[in-house]
């Protein structure tokens, strides 16, 4: 739906099309599984694999692999996660002001309409995804110190 992000994308961080398009869907969907995205995309296993390794292997990183429980994919934005219980999906923290989720100052998520859905068409959410990148916001671990 962002076929112009996809492109700045690629130029961006010198990135194949599948790549592009994969970091954009994993930067602004809640819950891209691997099956969804071969799905969405209409690609094989191998074009699925392609893309992820070449993000993972990306000088910056941009996709880490990694094991988490109910996630249904093995590539990842770096950074926190949230890990909620079902019937909510668990995400990346970075995505959350995406769909205007807020942590609470006692903790806790505030999460607008009790579920994790689009507040706006999704075109808007990949390139609000993508400003916050261009903006130096990029998903990442915090440095403590």
């Amino acid at each position: 739906s962002v076929p112009e992000l996809v492109l700045e994308v690629g130029k961006t961080h010198d990135l194949s099309e599948d790549a592009s398009v994969l970091y954009l869907q994993t930067l602004a969907l809640v819950n891209p599984t691997a099956k969804s995205i071969k799905l969405w995309n209409d690609w094989k296993p191998a074009q699925y694999k392609k893309a992820t390794k070449e993000l993972v292997a990306h000088p910056e990183k941009l996709l880490l692999e990694a094991k988490r429980a109910r996630a249904g994919r093995a590539h990842f934005l770096p950074g926190a996660w949230e890990a909620l219980k079902s019937p909510l999906p668990p995400l990346e923290t970075w995505k959350l002001p995406l769909y205007g989720i807020e942590r609470r100052e006692e903790g806790g998520l505030v999460i607008p309409l009790g579920r994790i859905v689009p507040l706006e068409p999704l075109h808007l959410i990949f390139e609000a995804a993508w400003k916050r990148v261009r903006e130096d916001d990029r998903p990442a671990y915090e440095e403590v110190g």
